[in-house]
């Protein structure tokens, strides 16, 4: 899930950390932009993050 901006990256990280919503990675630079990795319904790896 690419989403708008790295800002946008780290708000989603603390609520889904607060929430304990599965995070499976803590966030971290990949690729040239803030990423994490997390599961869906289903166990689905997402990767959320954004490109600069």
């Amino acid at each position: 899930m690419m989403l708008e901006s790295e800002a946008a990256v780290h708000e989603a990280h603390e609520r889904m950390t607060a929430a304990s919503a599965g995070i499976v990675s803590p966030l971290r630079d990949v690729r040239g932009g803030p990423a994490f990795y997390t599961r869906a319904p289903g166990g689905v790896l997402v990767e959320v993050s954004h490109r600069r």
